[in-house]
């Protein structure tokens, strides 16, 4: 697995220039403290794939990455391609797309269960819809009140836990999107991570 810092380790924000083509032929246009590109860095680790990432300043986005993706959102995928590059955005979308891509390697979801991977799909919107909501008003201020509702959101969600992983006894794309083996370590790691605890 190589990944690779393009231009500025931290961010590239408004007036920088586009960074250099780099070797890659994948390149992730990224927010360092992003879930949602962390999701993509997720799979693209766990499926061992090469890729160089370009952390965007999400509260000042420079102007040519809107030439890149016209919303200016983070995770952008950019592909190198014969014709030019080609580009995916969403997380969700990219990651299936991965999978897809690059199944034989590690496959997220199962091939032969058509339920089992619907269900997978549906636990991971689950997850999100509990934490993220809880989470994104902890990013921009600490609140204690609003910290309890994370935990408690948490909690929840280990109450989904089937077994060692979120599927049961086998490791599924579900582990890679929540980011544990376990949620209670999740939960702590989780809470470290934005430096609330």
């Amino acid at each position: 697995m190589t990944t690779m810092q393009v231009g500025d380790p931290h961010a590239l924000s408004k007036g920088s220039t586009p960074p250099p083509e780099g070797a890659s032929t994948l390149r992730l246009y990224s927010g360092r403290f992003c879930p949602y590109a962390a999701r993509v860095r997720l799979v693209l680790n766990a499926k061992n794939i090469k890729y160089e990432v370009v952390n965007i300043d999400l509260k000042n986005k420079p102007e040519w990455y809107y030439e890149k993706n016209a919303l200016g959102k983070v995770p952008l995928l950019e592909i190198k391609g014969p014709s030019g590059p080609s580009f995916i955005s969403e997380s969700l979308i990219i990651a299936e797309y991965l999978d897809d891509q690059y199944h034989d390697d590690f496959p997220l979801l199962p091939t032969d269960a058509p339920l089992e991977r619907a269900q997978q799909k549906m636990l991971l919107e689950i997850i999100y819809s509990k934490i993220t909501a809880q989470w994104h008003p902890l990013m921009v201020k600490e609140d204690n009140e609003k910290k309890a509702v994370l935990i408690k959101a948490l909690g929840e969600v280990e109450q989904l836990l089937r077994g060692e992983y979120f599927a049961g006894e086998l490791l599924s794309h579900n582990f890679v999107h929540a980011r544990c083996k376990q949620l209670p370590k999740a939960s702590h790691s989780f809470l470290k991570y934005v430096h609330f605890t």
